[in-house]
């Protein structure tokens, strides 16, 4: 809400970052994520286990791979939802487990075009999140077909809300994020085939200010 006040350039429109939560935006696309409830209802979440048998659990409001927990015995959901709504005091998500993790991407969108890709791979066997701040590694990608449809998906909804610069991550050919507040990856990407990212971004964020100049 001070964002929307201040005359300094803010580079995605505040409103839009209030309105659209990393986790909460991608239900505008029901098509492209996979089988999610947003509750604290125990009796619901119960419910979605039974119909999946293998759910993550994770705090509505949250990053960084922060609590998030697979589920596989029903006997541990009440004491994770619990724990998770005292501590954030916010609904929890339940998900279908995405199994490919080895199928996980961060891929970069400014103006609602993919302008970078890679692969996150979990620190250890058997890791579930694929954070970089956990110590997960990055490697080269390619951008498949469904990449590509997820992309032409959601690019007109974030250029019409003025979402300029996004990451989403994509899991097992499922849209799970779109990073509005803290579009991570062009430092690893860079790395990754010897580009400069910030020349196509300053590009636009430089149009954007002079723009913004004049209509102070």
């Amino acid at each position: 809400m001070l964002l929307e006040k201040t005359s300094a350039l803010v580079i995605n429109n505040p409103t839009e970052i209030r309105n659209c939560p990393e986790k909460l935006i991608t239900s505008l696309f029901p098509e492209l994520i996979p089988p999610t409830l947003i509750t604290e209802n125990i009796s619901m979440i119960r419910d979605f286990y039974y119909n999946y048998q293998d759910i993550i659990l994770k705090p509505l409001y949250s990053y960084g791979g922060n609590d998030v927990i697979r589920i596989r015995d029903e006997n541990s959901i009440q004491v994770v939802v619990d724990l998770m709504t005292a501590k954030y005091e916010c609904p929890v998500i339940a998900q279908s487990f995405c199994k490919n993790i080895d199928k996980d991407k961060r891929i970069l969108l400014l103006y609602g075009q993919p302008i970078g890709v890679m692969k996150r791979v979990p620190k250890i066997s058997g890791e579930i999140r694929t954070n970089m701040r956990l110590g997960a590694s990055f490697e080269p990608a390619q951008m498949n077909d469904r990449d590509n449809e997820i992309c032409n998906k959601i690019g007109p909804e974030l250029k019409k809300r003025g979402l300029i610069f996004v990451g989403i991550d994509i899991i097992d050919d499922f849209l799970l994020e779109i990073n509005t507040t803290s579009p991570t990856g062009v430092v690893y990407i860079n790395k990754l085939y010897n580009i400069s990212l910030e020349k196509d971004l300053w590009d636009v964020f430089e149009e954007k200010a002079s723009s913004h100049q004049l209509n102070l």
